[in-house]
């Protein structure tokens, strides 16, 4: 916090002397000033400062600008603020590289929070996020600054155009086999290792689109020593297959795996730790989530007898659970599919769609919107090798489903009350 320490008796035509300083103790500037201001030249880097002095901002000003006529007595800009631990971390921990920009610019110009922004900054925080007035909101100095960032949010929770944080979410990609799990294999590695590439989601990353904001949550590890798809809790259909979180047997039936308790409080570690990721993306992003479930099958491998029978199989199946999952955005992604060429099938061969735990369970106030992306391995792999031309197409289409879907601004948006909660 900049304050004043020390200061005479001043008036108009008398300055004062004074010192300024951080919240860390480390002097700022020395010199002199005139009438009383209460000036606020740094707002939105969280300093509330009261100075003495004629034309308080304006010599303020120009001393942090360098202006050598007034023999000011402290370095300019950004490579000052860095060197406060504050102010580094205040920096590092910004959400995006926008807000990053933003911050930055403000240190080397020493704007505030209010209207007197120039063009340049004033175009920089019209690029802000909800998640970007969050953070200033946490670390902002003064009210007056808090409520001023509010306003910002409001201002984007009443624009139609507000999306939701979307999250891409791979959980049967993964290649790594921790040694500490892979001990229960009582197969052969090669037998082990051939089961994992027919059950894997082989080259399903290559279907994320660049976007933003978003954020790729993909499970490193093979699905057949931990799948974070499964429930925990005795209710998994899967488990009558020997296919739970900790798998025991193969597609096929065959025992892969020796099963202990042991093992099963190794293998919930892993499970854990990914669930635990994605409840705090949901947290983080009160403005709404959209995720993908991305897999890829193959009728080779699906369990159910009856459903291997049948002759056609979709080119890419959406899953969804309408408790969240609107009509409007199954909707969008089936024609944004068709339009691409694909054969597109509802929940079929598989349903559902992965939902965060905290959504499940109703432990937060985040509005979450879940479909589940199979895409079927005969359209895109050769030689299991991912036919780049199908996969462009999955992504474009994937694309147009996030610019064309726009949830319903009752069920998305950012929550006011937490928002003013972050004020105090």
């Amino acid at each position: 916090m900049l304050k004043c320490i020390y200061h005479k008796e001043c008036t108009r035509d008398k300055p004062v002397d004074y010192a300024a300083t951080c919240r860390y103790g480390k002097v700022l500037m020395l010199g002199e000033m005139g009438y009383t201001a209460n000036s606020n030249p740094l707002l939105s880097m969280g300093f509330s400062l009261t100075l003495c002095g004629q034309n308080t901002r304006s010599i303020f000003m120009k001393r942090l600008n360098g202006n050598n006529d007034l023999n000011c007595k402290m370095h300019k800009g950004f490579e000052l603020f860095m060197q406060n631990p504050y102010w580094k971390e205040y920096y590092d921990n910004a959400p995006s590289e926008k807000l990053k920009k933003f911050i930055a610019f403000g240190f080397d110009n020493n704007e505030d929070y209010t209207g007197s922004l120039n063009a340049e900054h004033k175009k920089m925080e019209s690029e802000l996020s909800i998640e970007d007035f969050k953070y200033l909101i946490q670390h902002a100095g003064i009210v007056q600054a808090k409520i001023y960032y509010h306003g910002k949010i409001k201002e984007l929770m009443e624009n139609k155009t507000i999306s939701p944080y979307v999250i891409f979410h791979a959980p049967h990609e993964g290649n790594c086999f921790p040694t500490e799990l892979m001990d229960s294999v009582i197969v052969h590695h090669s037998e082990f290792f051939s089961y994992h590439n027919k059950m894997s989601d082989t080259g399903v990353l290559q279907f994320i689109p660049k976007y933003e904001p978003s954020e790729t949550v993909a499970f490193g590890i093979s699905r057949l020593l931990c799948d974070v798809e499964r429930f925990t809790d005795g209710t998994e259909v899967m488990e009558k297959f020997g296919m739970g979180y900790c798998y025991e047997k193969a597609y096929d039936g065959t025992t892969i795996k020796s099963i202990s308790d042991e093992l099963k409080n190794m293998t919930y570690k892993y499970y854990f730790a990914h669930h635990k990721k994605l409840d705090e993306i949901v947290e983080q992003h009160p403005q709404g989530v959209l995720m993908f479930d991305i897999h890829s099958f193959s009728k080779e491998i699906i369990v159910n007898e009856e459903v291997s029978m049948r002759i056609k199989m979709p080119d890419i199946c959406l899953g969804y659970d309408r408790s969240f999952c609107s009509q409007e955005l199954i909707d969008v992604a089936k024609s944004c599919f068709e339009a691409f060429g694909f054969y597109v099938e509802e929940n079929y061969p598989y349903s559902g769609s992965l939902i965060p735990n905290i959504v499940l369970k109703g432990k937060t106030k985040t509005f979450c919107e879940s479909i589940m992306l199979e895409i079927n391995k005969e359209i895109y792999l050769k030689n299991n090798e991912v036919d780049e031309a199908v996969a462009s197409k999955i992504r474009n289409a994937i694309s147009r489903i996030i610019d064309l879907y726009k949830p319903q601004q009752s069920k998305v948006g950012y929550n006011n009350d937490y928002s003013l909660h972050l004020l105090f």
